[in-house]
């Protein structure tokens, strides 16, 4: 909610200011004022510990009043700090002062009596709203304790279960039926009900189900959601198919459609176009899907019926219905308790629930969420009382009310968390390590670093809206963490509407080209969207020297030139620009002194070095946290060389630079402090890990590097000092490439190399390892994801150990000369996905493996022969068994690094 992610933001800057005196040049920073508000406001926060508004008219006064205050205090002393540090600065702005005219001198701050005034007035507000505080302390006094424990439910509640299909078991039986029996021309399968029915669910459910695996020989998803654009639906079908799209987006959409077809013609095919909204979309792409009377198929979702009579081919088209009240109390029943059986006492309050819910399988998912964390029947009744209330209401208005209900029992910090989802656009798939680092900045996440990091609280946070059905999961990594989550868009809906209303936005959020500005906060008490207009409102003056986030998610001509004119936002706080390419980082670039977040993608043209001059300059990115850069068309030799003030940027925890860092020496001087935030560093090229280097960053969890072979040299220990690497006690995922000379070697690492101990996820690419050195990663204890690629390892057998590889979920093998793999399945003990590519050599995969409880799918590059024909005996045998769990996946097109499950993906890590 917006008082709370404002009031955190500001406490934490002026503990910056006054406790870690994280800005000694700056002149109030020792000035009374300072302190006497990080007092106040300190109180706040922890008074409101235990306070929520639950939508009261009163509550959401007291709510605005907080936010105002403390937007007023933060812009004051922010833009009083901006302007001390142009002031001292030396940077030279007017090389590019004719593409950002007028910026410069608009956010003029206030002199130094002024601010003084001002952050007086801030105080006696502060000083109001906590007697106000005090009077709603009095009336909550005398709420019962039931009604106190209803408004702090816990957060252990259970994760949402994908195969929940309540109601739905004989749709999905019609479904199925018309995909893989009927005719064997190409037909289309509408599926049509309102928001929230389950349509999608249904669709999922049907795609993923194992007789479509088998049946189909290629299958792709895609949505396209109201923002709908031919090229970007074309290629979004493509990269479901595998293809990569890197290359091609300046085709056009003819050459789109063309290639579409080469890839399905001659295939069965299933295509899930998901939530289309007109029936210009089908008119656009329906000539990309060739009929070759093969029984392919098209399941089609959509809310508007004469959508779904537009584009069926054949008599069938399912409609969805509401559930009735025995499918509704079933289907709360296993959200709420999953395999437990409900308790006697619960069954009756929790049936009429259910029935309040008027069949509706989202709104029953988000009471579950609710009642999930509720421990007594008489708090039960209290929810049922709620959801009564709403009877009256019909439609979306009562969806609205439904979500209003799991929302208004939300703690601060998951609302702050829920409502910043709303800046994404619609059917948008959110990288989950983007979004907490996005969280992490915006300032209002606190974590004890000593216990947790706020990457892990925040991952924490996410888990809890997924718990209470608010998030969907739609993509998890090799070890089963999220990867990437998106909203159901009548959540997002919602999300935005209640962000707008509570004035939560206050930033820019750029969702596609020809869209106007939105949400930016005009003024203390505005929460109204901005206009229509794109030349308004981020053109005024009282609308831009707000702005402090920036999202871009489209790219264009028309964006980039937006994009200099943005260039004099000197409060800006994150700058996520991952979607249009930029071919230069001007000067005014490192005069965001507050910046935090920063993600670009470099164009064709630029030298990257470029880059660093300004954005590595130490006076204006002291605050730095999070710098990606990412180069479309990038290579070894582009590397970055970065200048020696990265030592000294002690506020930074990921640096990602996707096609190489040349780091600069480390500092010998024993006083400088050590960069302790820094979490992720990729891709390091040829670094020398020297025990001081260790000592510079000594919580390293990720780590990603590329190595050249050095003739006749020791690289793992003389060259690169890579056995320090066991010191980096916390470091999980390591990645190592070697290059160029390896390839004529039968070695390379030498005799002294080992691994940390506490590696989550290992990735090993052209290592040239003998086979027997293997158990020195097979002995890893937590290791659970394992990729070897680009000849790793070498030779012709490969026998596994029994003990080893105890925790191992994910492996890989691609690009290796292995002809021979011995294995059983208690050698894998928890293996879950296997992963087999242009492994051309290899003559079967052992027939054990696939006794293996725990295995799930074993996916297969179609030029893998031998590995491919196994894997079919496999399935077939397994089936034979009753094992219906186990999928084989054939595939015609390698992986780039960004499908995998590599953080290189270019909208986020």
């Amino acid at each position: 909610m917006a008082y709370y992610a404002a009031l955190a933001s500001l406490v934490h800057l002026l503990e910056d200011i006054v406790l870690h005196d994280r800005y000694p040049d700056f002149l109030l920073a020792n000035h009374p004022i300072l302190k006497s508000l990080l007092d106040k406001f300190s109180f706040l926060e922890e008074s409101l510990q235990d306070y929520s508004s639950k939508g009261d008219e009163a509550g959401d006064c007291v709510e605005a009043r907080i936010r105002d205050a403390a937007y007023r205090a933060q812009d004051i002393i922010e833009l009083k700090i901006t302007d001390h540090m142009d002031s001292i600065s030396s940077a030279d702005v007017n090389i590019f002062s004719h593409q950002i005219s007028g910026c410069q001198n608009v956010l003029e701050s206030p002199r130094e009596e002024e601010c003084e005034e001002e952050l007086y007035q801030v105080e006696q507000e502060a000083d109001s709203i906590v007697e106000e505080l005090k009077k709603f302390a009095i009336g909550e006094s005398h709420k019962t304790s039931e009604d106190l424990q209803l408004s702090q439910y816990s957060t252990t509640a259970r994760v949402s279960r994908n195969d929940v299909m309540v109601g739905f078991e004989e749709y999905l039986i019609k479904i199925k039926d018309q995909l893989c029996g009927h005719s064997s021309q190409l037909q289309v399968i509408p599926i049509v009900g309102m928001g929230g029915i389950g349509k999608t669910t249904l669709a999922r459910a049907a795609f993923d189900d194992p007789l479509s695996v088998y049946h189909f020989d290629r299958r792709a998803w895609v949505v396209v959601s109201q923002d709908y654009h031919e090229k970007v639906l074309l290629l979004s079908i493509l990269k479901s198919m595998g293809v990569c799209t890197d290359k091609l987006q300046g085709q056009g959409v003819g050459f789109l459609k063309e290639l579409i077809y080469k890839q399905l013609i001659g295939r069965r095919y299933l295509i899930v176009i998901d939530d289309v909204w007109n029936t210009k979309v089908w008119d656009d792409i329906k000539h990309a899907f060739p009929n070759a009377s093969d029984g392919s198929r098209i399941l089609l979702t959509t809310r508007l019926l004469d959508v779904a009579h537009y584009v069926r081919n054949s008599g069938f088209l399912h409609e969805m219905e509401l559930l009735d009240v025995d499918a509704s109390w079933d289907l709360l029943r296993k959200e709420v308790f999953s395999q437990k059986n409900c308790p006697q006492e619960f069954e009756d309050i929790g049936k009429l629930i259910a029935t309040k819910c008027r069949g509706l399988p989202l709104a029953i998912v988000v009471v579950a969420g609710i009642l999930s964390n509720i421990k007594t029947p008489k708090q039960w009744e209290n929810i049922s009382r709620n959801v009564g209330s709403l009877l009256s209401k019909s439609g979306d208005e009562h969806l609205s009310n439904i979500l209003s209900l799991s929302y208004n029992h939300l703690p601060h910090l998951l609302k702050a968390c829920f409502l910043y989802l709303g800046s994404f656009p619609e059917d948008y798939e959110i990288n989950v390590r983007r979004l907490t680092r996005l969280w992490v900045a915006e300032g209002f996440l606190k974590s004890d670093e000593m216990l947790k990091t706020s990457e892990e609280l925040a991952e924490e946070c996410l888990e809890d809206l997924v718990k209470r059905n608010l998030v969907l999961i739609v993509m998890k990594r090799a070890n089963g963490r999220f990867k990437k989550c998106m909203m159901h868009d009548v959540l997002r809906d919602f999300c935005r509407q209640r962000a707008v209303h509570e004035g939560f936005f206050h930033g820019l959020y750029w969702h596609r080209c020809l869209e106007n500005w939105k949400h930016i906060r005009k003024s203390e008490s505005s929460t109204e969207e901005s206009s229509d207009d794109y030349s308004e409102p981020w053109v005024k003056d009282g609308a831009r020297k707000h702005v402090r986030t920036l999202l871009w998610f489209k790219t264009g001509p028309y964006c980039r030139d937006a994009f200099l004119k943005l260039l004099g936002l000197r409060l800006m706080r994150i700058l996520d620009v991952s979607n249009t390419p930029l071919y230069f980082a001007p000067p005014t670039f490192s005069r965001m002194f507050h910046v935090k977040y920063v993600s670009l993608v470099l164009g064709e043209t630029p030298k990257p070095p470029l880059l660093c001059p300004n954005i590595f300059k130490l006076d204006s990115l002291k605050n730095l946290q999070t710098l990606k850069l990412y180069s479309l068309y990038g290579n070894h030799e582009s590397s970055i060389r970065l200048p020696s003030e990265f030592w000294q940027m002690v506020r930074l925890r990921h640096l990602l630079i996707y096609h190489g860092i040349t780091l600069p020496p480390v500092p010998e001087d024993r006083d400088m402090p050590a960069l302790e935030d820094l979490q992720s560093l990729e891709t390091v090229n040829d670094f020398e890990f020297t025990n001081r280097a260790v000592e510079m960053i000594p919580n390293l969890r990720k780590l990603k590097m590329s190595i050249s072979y050095k003739y006749n040299r020791d690289v793992w220990e003389q060259e690169y000092g890579l056995s320090s690497l066991l010191d980096f006690r916390r470091l999980d995922e390591l990645n190592i490439r070697f290059n160029n000379g390896f390839h004529f070697f039968d070695t390379s690492l030498g005799s002294n190399f080992a691994f940390p101990k506490n590696l989550n996820k290992l990735s090993l690419h052209n290592c040239r390892l003998p086979w027997n050195e293997m158990t020195l990663i097979g002995s890893l204890p937590s290791l659970q994801v394992l990729r070897l690629k680009d000849k790793s390892f070498v030779g012709e057998v490969w026998e596994t150990i029994e003990g080893e590889f105890l925790q191992l979920k994910f492996l890989q093998m691609r690009d290796l000369n292995l002809k021979h793999w011995r294995a059983d399945d208690t050698h894998f003990p928890r293996l879950q996905c296997l992963k087999i590519e242009s492994c051309v050599y290899l003559k079967e995969i052992p027939m054990e493996i696939g006794n293996i409880a725990s295995l799930e799918t074993i996916d297969i590059h179609v030029d893998s022969h031998g590995a491919r024909d196994s894997a079919r005996l496999i399935v077939e045998e397994q089936r034979g068994l009753g094992n219906d769990v186990l999928r084989l996946i054939v595939y015609h097109y390698l992986e780039s690094e960004s499908d995998s499950d590599s953080d290189s993906d270019s909208d986020s890590d």
